[in-house]
């Protein structure tokens, strides 16, 4: 009886929001978003307090009250909507976990999600909605890790690594291309470029924990991605600030790798590296805005 009177409370509301939409845009957004909420709190209950349904269906509600969100956020109700929907369908997997691992599923999932996402971000540039999403999918990541390896540190279950492996470099190579996209006309998007930073450094951490290699090894893979991004930041010269995010972002791998291999008591040399290749950088192409 509370669950469906919880779930009645919903449709009211997500009515009267519908109803409100095009003269008090606000309320209605306030009460559409209860609405959702009030579905996402219905199902929860029936499933977890009340046992009354099973995974299935408590986990198919969920997820249409997030396609929901995100259908009525391309209307009039806008970002917050999205943002919800983004919270509630990334939130959803844990709130209903039953104590089985199915860490395929679970990535694959949140990959759908990304996709959704980022779509409604092309369509609308909501920044709030893009690192929500960027945030959303690298922290099932790191719960998709801790679950399958069983501590933050410990190395995956084997049956785990090659989905999580595949999880890392394709949320990495996603939010690393998606600033890279209007390089041909010379355009950039500066609430993306901070996914330069970002994207590498979780996807190469992640990388090392679910490879085994020698620090030899991890040297010399952090120096060619550095070669990477320095080939990059060539491609993009003509955008000032994604060029120079991504020069940045070559230094610091570089100096990573320079670490793996002098060890802590030569960090101060791979600091003092990535200083010197820095400012024969800034010298070179002529750009004031590393001397800022």
């Amino acid at each position: 009886v509370r669950v469906g009177i919880v779930l009645a409370a919903g449709s009211l509301l997500l009515a009267l929001g519908w109803r409100f939409a095009a003269s008090r845009l606000l309320l209605a957004r306030t009460l559409a978003g209860g609405g959702i909420a009030c579905v996402y709190g219905a199902l929860f209950a029936a499933f977890e307090l009340y046992d009354l349904i099973g995974f299935v269906p408590a986990f198919a509600g969920m997820l249409l009250a997030t396609a929901g969100a995100f259908a009525l956020s391309l209307g009039r109700f806008g970002a917050p909507m999205a943002v919800l929907g983004t919270i509630g369908g990334f939130v959803t997997p844990f709130v209903l976990y039953t104590g089985k691992e199915n860490i395929p599923g679970l990535l694959v999932y949140a990959a759908l999600l990304t996709l959704g996402g980022l779509g409604v971000y092309l369509r609308h540039r909501w920044v709030s909605l893009l690192w929500l999403t960027a945030a959303g999918a690298w922290s099932v990541m790191l719960a998709a890790f801790v679950i399958s390896g069983h501590s933050l540190f410990g190395l995956p279950d084997p049956d785990a690594r090659l989905p999580l492996r595949l999880g890392a470099i394709g949320f990495w190579l996603v939010f690393a291309l998606l600033p890279l996209r209007g390089w041909r006309h010379g355009s950039e998007v500066p609430a993306e470029t901070g996914l330069v930073i970002t994207s590498p450094l979780a996807g190469l951490l992640f990388c090392e924990q679910l490879w085994t290699a020698g620090d030899t090894t991890w040297a010399a893979i952090w120096g060619a991605v550095a070669v990477v991004y320095a080939g990059i930041a060539w491609l993009v010269r003509r955008q000032a600030l994604l060029c120079w995010l991504h020069v940045l972002m070559a230094v610091l791998l570089l100096g990573v790798g320079l670490w793996h291999v002098l060890g802590e008591h030569m960090l101060l040399l791979a600091v003092a590296s990535m200083a010197i290749v820095l400012m024969a950088l800034a010298r070179r192409l002529g750009s004031p805005w590393p001397r800022r």
